[in-house]
């Protein structure tokens, strides 16, 4: 199990890298990575690509922390679930540091990425569109390599409207006689119950089919004659859509719903790879773009050093646009690549078809999602009907309906 964070870093960034890259915290410098920049010169990469962008803003890059639970991973791991997380959620267009700290009682990243990115030169937007992104990105590594997963975690909080509305005793909500929030509890330790309760299911509308899902087999005691009709009617939708999409699958038993189940969750996992594998394509040669790009940029500043015979004057006048030219001629070689050689126009080829590629595969991973969603629908669906059966079938221990 993973948790993550976010913040912004405004003003310490030079501190904030100091800090996560650490000797003592990282084993001697053991997991430490970085992609489309180098420690040396990180400083720089990141100012040169703020200075890119249209909108300037005050903030510098973004903090990400993944925290795992005590004694459930490898150091090794851990760092390679963080790039696979960097790399996913920043989409390979953003420079970035990451650390993992063996420290402290549970191993953990530090993921510290440019607040603009490398390709658009746009600014990141921290809202709650990313935060569930990326908490749905990090589920899906954690799984994939066999960590637990926290499911639908339910939130505590309460929006300020009504906290405000509490404070004052004016809820909706807690006025006494209202139909939808006063509903009428069963103390089983004394047995004291309501006369005549309606005792109704609630199930959710789901668009994707029109299906019903019961989300939790709630009680909600009513006395209106049109809204036990009503439901009535949705659970009837409910039974005729699940009936329909069996019927248009060929799928007549439950244990055939599971076959096809398994068969869809296997498509949508290899679907999975295949977007991720792309993305991982495209992160790289958008960092080789990069650093091509960049000593096309600085070559004739780089050509005048050396045949000026690199004076102390000419490198202090030009020193962060040599020390960035070095830099990334430093990373074309370990990639084993000559910055000289490289053809800008083949790159951004060989880019664009892999983003048309990665368009169609992002496609059919919705449509695939969609499709399993529907399916893991419809059996809950089914088992519901099954049990409902079932409980009516056992002793008399469900509440009397209302006739």
């Amino acid at each position: 199990m993973a948790i993550t964070k976010i913040h912004s870093i405004r003003r310490t960034l030079g501190y904030s890298v100091r800090y996560i890259t650490n000797t003592d915290k990282t084993e001697g410098e053991s997991y430490i990575s970085c992609f489309g920049c180098s420690r040396e010169t990180l400083a720089s990469e990141f100012a040169m690509t703020r200075s890119l962008a249209d909108k300037k803003s005050p903030i510098l890059a973004q903090h990400l922390i993944q925290s795992f639970a005590k004694d459930e991973i490898e150091p090794s791991v851990a760092h390679q679930i963080g790039k696979e997380l960097a790399d996913r959620f920043t989409e390979g267009r953003h420079e970035y540091i990451i650390a993992t700290h063996t420290d402290r009682g549970h191993i953990h990243n530090h993921i510290i990425f440019n607040h603009v990115d490398f390709i658009d030169h746009k600014c990141f937007h921290s809202d709650a569109k990313k935060l569930r992104l990326l908490r749905a990105i990090n589920d899906e590594i954690c799984e994939a390599y066999g960590l637990s997963v926290i499911r639908s975690p339910r939130s505590k909080g309460k929006t300020y409207y009504k906290w405000a509305m509490d404070k004052l005793g004016r809820s909706y909500s807690n006025r006494p006689g209202t139909k939808t929030g006063t509903g009428i509890s069963i103390d089983k330790t004394s047995g004291t119950t309501v006369k005549k309760p309606a005792y109704i299911r609630i199930w959710k509308y789901d668009q994707s089919l029109g299906l019903i899902e019961n989300t939790g087999n709630y009680l909600l005691f009513v006395q209106s004659e049109y809204t036990k009709q009503r439901l009535a009617i949705q659970d009837a939708k409910k039974v005729a859509a699940t009936y329909n999409l069996l019927k248009e699958r060929g799928i007549d038993s439950l244990d055939s719903l599971n076959e096809v189940l398994r068969e869809s969750k296997a498509n949508l996992k290899e679907a999975r790879e295949t977007v991720r594998q792309t993305e991982n394509k495209i992160a790289e040669i958008n960092d080789t773009l990069k650093y091509a790009e960049r000593i096309s940029k600085y070559r004739p500043i780089y050509s005048k050093y050396v045949k000026g015979g690199k004076t102390k004057a000419y490198y202090e006048a030009h020193r962060t646009e040599l020390m960035l030219y070095e830099s990334a001629k430093k990373t074309l070689e370990q990639k084993g690549m000559r910055g000289e050689s490289i053809r800008l126009s083949v790159l951004k080829k060989e880019h664009s078809a892999l983003e048309d590629k990665r368009l169609d595969a992002s496609a059919s991973l919705d449509s695939l999602r969609s499709d399993y969603n529907d399916l893991l629908t419809a059996k809950r669906n089914v088992e519901a009907i099954i049990h409902e059966g079932q409980y009516l079938e056992s002793d008399k221990t469900r509440p009397q309906q209302i006739e």
